[in-house]
Formats: structure tokens, sequence, C-alpha cells
């Protein structure tokens, strides 16, 4: 995992869902408003669009300003900060892993979630394919090798894809981004490589608990350049961790802490129920 350096203020609000995380994010983004800064001086981004947007209309509705251009997920931010407009094609990974011979469910392709399908026995190996390019892709968010990739993969799924194979599909990927054009993932990778951090004041990340270690990277690079941090997570809603998100970095954060313990999603007999 990525080893965060913290050389600046961190505050971290943490509390499960309907606690006020957001509104929290919110109140505080508020404060360094009414300090003297400029929307374009937060950078808030988050794991997910929904959020971002949610994110971005409180800040505008209830400060009336507008500006506020990093309010953005990390994908969105790296793009536009690179100045990426033209991305790789859903289909292009495909074409590749089918000029492998390899085998390729479409149904899979369809799906939102490819390792839950595969872990249907019926399937089974049409489906390598497809699993050699959600590898490479969790090898890239995931920060590690190939072969720790395929390990991890033949652990958990019983598929043992070859090395030969993955590197070759790695590397004709690669190929394509070395052209010029991107997928997510590889905006981010360039915005690391090439130290592109927004000049803003302070760093707010929502949602925090889902971020890859290469979004971590990410964060831990802004952080050194830009100063203070806020970070908002539930460690035990981390829904991403089958796609490379471990949360454990979140607990041993230096800092200040906000917990939040009530939440207004559902009364006491729900939270007794549950627990």
């Amino acid at each position: 995992m990525v080893k965060m350096k913290w050389t600046c203020g961190v505050h971290s609000v943490i509390g499960p869902p309907g606690t006020g995380k957001t509104r929290s994010l919110v109140d505080h983004c508020k404060e360094y408003i009414h300090l003297g800064y400029e929307p374009s001086d937060l950078v808030a981004v988050s794991f997910t669009r929904a959020a971002k947007v949610e994110l971005r209309s409180r800040l505008t509705h209830e400060t009336g300003l507008d500006g506020f251009y990093y309010v953005n997920t990390l994908h969105s931010l790296t793009a536009r900060l690179g100045g990426h407009g033209s991305f790789i094609k859903p289909d292009e990974g495909r074409e590749i892993v089918e000029s492998l011979m390899l085998p390729y469910s479409k149904e899979a392709e369809d799906e939102s979630d490819i390792r839950m399908l595969y872990e249907e026995p019926e399937i089974g190996d049409a489906q390598v394919g497809n699993l050699v390019i959600e590898m490479d892709q969790y090898r890239r968010n995931a920060l590690i090798t190939m072969d720790e990739a395929i390990a991890e993969y033949a652990d958990s799924y019983g598929v043992n894809i070859p090395k030969s194979i993955a590197e070759k599909y790695a590397s004709r990927y690669r190929e394509i981004i070395n052209s010029g054009r991107q997928d997510y993932t590889s905006c981010i990778e360039f915005a690391i490589q090439h130290n592109l951090v927004p000049s803003g004041r302070v760093v707010v990340v929502d949602e925090a608990q889902d971020l890859y270690p290469l979004h971590v990277a990410y964060v831990n690079q802004m952080s050194e350049q830009i100063g203070e941090v806020i970070l908002a997570f539930d460690d035990d809603q981390a829904i991403f961790t089958y796609a490379s998100a471990r949360p454990d970095w979140l607990l041993s954060i230096p800092g200040s802490r906000n917990q939040l313990g009530k939440t207004e999603r559902f009364g006491k007999a729900i939270f007794d129920l549950a627990y």
C-alpha cells in the first residue's frame, strides 16, 4: 500500500451512512470561503459522480458562488489537468484479447460486476478474456506487479492466467495509451508521473474508504503540495475492496478526528435489529 507522508494537517470526518459526513464537508468548505478562500482554492474529490454532484450543488447553493472547478471525481479532475480529450473505447480491450485467441463472454461484459458473475461455475473458462482485461486494470489500480496480480486471481477465482498472455495484453493496451488515448486509470497515472496538481489551498476527499492505492498515491501527492487535507470516510462501508480499495490506511492517519455517531436515515429499532 502507498505510504502516506502527511507533512500537512489532516482532519478526518468518520461516520456510518446518514450521520452527516457530506454535511460536515460542506460546512468545512464554507468556513474556508468565509476566511477568504476562492471556490477554486478547494480541491474536493470523490470516488463517484453522484458524490461529486451532491457536494458541488450544495456548495454552489449554500454559498451563492460559482467556480468550484476542482470539485470533481479523481478521474475527471486528472483528465482535465492532463488535457486529455481522446479516450479508449470499451471494446478495444475485447479486440485485444480476441486477437490473443482468448475466450470472451459478452454476457459478462454486460454485467456491472464481472467478478461476481465469474463466481458462477456454469460460466467458467468462457470468461478468461474478461478476467485478463479486468486483471490488468486491477494491477494498475492496486500498484502491484503482474506476478502478484496473477497470484491473487488464481487464489480468488481458480484461474491460472499465463503470464505471457497477461503481459502481451498489457503491452498492447499500453501501446494504445502511448498513442495518445487514455482511460481513467491512465489519467491518474499521467498526473502522478507529470506532477499535475491543482493550484488549490486545501484538499477535501469524500468516500475515502473507496479509494484504490493509485488514487491514494495521487491524494498523497496533492497533500504534499497543497497543504491541509480533510478526509470523510466510513471504513466499515468499503464496497470496492474487490477492486483493490484498502481502507486500512485510513485508520492510522494522524491529526484531528470528528467521529459522527447519530444517523438520520433510520431509527433506534432498526439499529438494534441490525447490531
